[in-house]
C-alpha cells in the first residue's frame, strides 16, 4: 500500500514536471560566463586584448549558440558581473577571488540573484529585491578574495543582476 502511494505521488510529480514544460520537452538553460579579471597575467592579450574584448566575444558566442541550438534561456551571470564592475562596488581584484572565478562574497550574490531572478521569479512571482540574505566574510588574500554582502551593497548587486536579465549581451554602468 505504501509502495502504491509513493508511486502515485511520482506520477503527480511528473504530470506537473511535463505540465510546466512549455515545449514538450526540458526546458535548457545556458550559464554566461564571465570575462576574467582586468589584471589576469596570461589571458590578456594573449587572447584578448582586454577584459571588455573578451566580453564582446563571450556574449557574442552566447547569441550564437542560442540562435543555432534549442537554448531556451540564457542565465547572464556574466553581464551582471561586468555591471556590478561598472558600479562603484569594483575592486582591485575586480570582484574575482583569484583574476579568474568571482569573489566569494558579492559576486557571488549577484550571481545567484541573476539565477533567482532568471529561474524562479517567473515561475514563483517571487522576486529578489528586498532579500535579506547577508555574508559577513571578508578576504582579502589573492586566492580566496571575498567582498562582504551588506546592506549597503546588496541592493546594487540585485540591481546589476536585473539589469542583466533585461539586457542579457550589454553591459549597463552602474556609477
Amino acid at each position: 500500500r505504501a509502495r502504491e502511494h509513493l508511486c502515485a505521488r511520482r506520477r503527480l510529480r511528473l504530470r506537473r514536471i511535463r505540465r510546466a514544460q512549455p515545449h514538450r520537452r526540458p526546458t535548457l538553460c545556458y550559464i554566461m560566463s564571465q570575462a576574467y579579471g582586468r589584471n589576469h597575467a596570461t589571458m590578456y592579450p594573449r587572447y584578448f586584448p582586454d577584459q571588455q574584448a573578451m566580453f564582446r566575444a563571450i556574449a557574442a558566442q552566447v547569441e550564437k549558440i542560442t540562435a543555432q541550438t534549442c537554448i531556451d534561456i540564457v542565465i547572464p551571470t556574466g553581464t551582471t558581473l561586468q555591471n556590478l564592475r561598472t558600479s562603484p562596488l569594483n575592486n582591485a581584484m575586480d570582484l574575482t577571488r583569484d583574476t579568474y572565478h568571482m569573489d566569494y562574497g558579492i559576486s557571488r550574490y549577484a550571481a545567484a540573484a541573476t539565477v533567482f531572478h532568471t529561474l524562479v521569479t517567473p515561475c514563483t512571482g517571487v522576486g529578489v529585491e528586498g532579500n535579506a540574505y547577508r555574508y559577513a566574510n571578508r578576504n582579502e588574500s589573492s586566492t580566496a578574495y571575498s567582498t562582504p554582502v551588506t546592506d549597503a551593497n546588496a541592493p546594487v548587486a540585485i540591481d546589476a543582476a536585473l539589469k542583466a536579465c533585461a539586457s542579457p549581451y550589454t553591459i549597463t554602468d552602474m556609477r
